[in-house]
């Protein structure tokens, strides 16, 4: 069985100069007849405008996973669910907290919601939230990691410092506990799909690792390092050199093109490959 990964939305790279991306993430995978999108970026009509340049078809989305709920990984959902002219429910599968309130600082400014959008009651009856802190099968081969407790980060961990969040009545500093990526099982090991990995890469990688008895193949997606300092992205080649071996690197949005250049002088092109719009991977299951 051959799967397909395409790249719909992304905030760092773009492969085709007319093809919008910025703010947020967006994967495409085909795989045994379904069509699944893993997070939606921040803005709707850029979604639905680069899955049209991608010939994908809103209405032949069997299934969306959200790997946390910060508004660019979210908020292009109400774009997706205003594009779909079927009847069909969309089952959503995210972490029970990804709907919790929150707020950020952006350049000074700050942004109340800055987490799920807020259902009208023409959205909320086309979609169906299914949530989970626990690993969960999404489709054949396809399945979440499942919540990485604080305990289990025993890792780097890659958070957000100007997102806060609003949990039992009170504002704190959002650990992003909801944070959680797909695992699909290949022929060649588990392939890693992230959002922004705020669990931490090693963190996420050991939890599959665990979950599946199986080494990593390959990791796709953001690693929240953008604002990292150098010393943080050394402890992260680090950690793969010790840990991992050697899996592809597929990085893009949150993962920033300083880290990014670190681990291609570090790795080589031949494991550190960009993940522009339009990309599409894809591996023997």
């Amino acid at each position: 069985m051959k799967v397909k990964i395409t790249t719909v939305y992304d905030s760092q790279f773009f492969k085709w100069r007319n093809l919008g991306g910025l703010n947020g993430v967006s994967f495409h995978i085909s795989i045994n007849k379904e069509q699944i999108i893993s997070d939606l970026g921040l803005i709707g009509w850029r979604l639905i405008y680069n899955m049209k340049k991608l010939n994908i078809n809103p209405n032949e989305i069997d299934k969306v996973f959200l790997t946390h709920g910060h508004m660019d990984h979210v908020r292009g959902l109400i774009g997706l669910v205003n594009a779909r002219t079927t009847t069909n429910k969309l089952p959503i599968f995210t972490h029970p907290d990804a709907t919790i309130q929150r707020y950020s600082f952006i350049r000074s400014r700050k942004m109340w919601n800055a987490g799920f959008p807020i259902f009208e009651p023409e959205i909320e009856e086309k979609v169906q939230l299914i949530f989970s802190k626990e690993s969960i099968q999404i489709t054949s081969k396809l399945f979440t990691t499942g919540e990485i407790s604080l305990k289990e980060r025993t890792n780097v961990q890659n958070l957000s410092r100007h997102y806060k969040c609003k949990t039992n009545g009170s504002w704190g500093y959002d650990t992003v506990i909801d944070d959680q990526s797909i695992v699909l099982q290949t022929s060649e090991g588990l392939v890693l799909i992230t959002g922004c990995c705020h669990s931490g890469l090693l963190n996420t990688c050991n939890k599959a690792k665990e979950l599946f008895n199986d080494d990593i193949h390959a990791v796709i997606g953001g690693v929240h390092m953008v604002f990292s300092r150098k010393q943080k992205v050394e402890q992260v080649i680090n950690n793969i050199k010790r840990e991992l071996k050697s899996p592809i690197l597929y990085l893009n949005h949150s993962t920033g093109t300083k880290a990014i250049r670190m681990m291609k002088k570090e790795f080589g092109n031949n494991i550190v490959r960009n993940c522009s719009v339009g990309t599409t991977i894809e591996f023997d299951c």
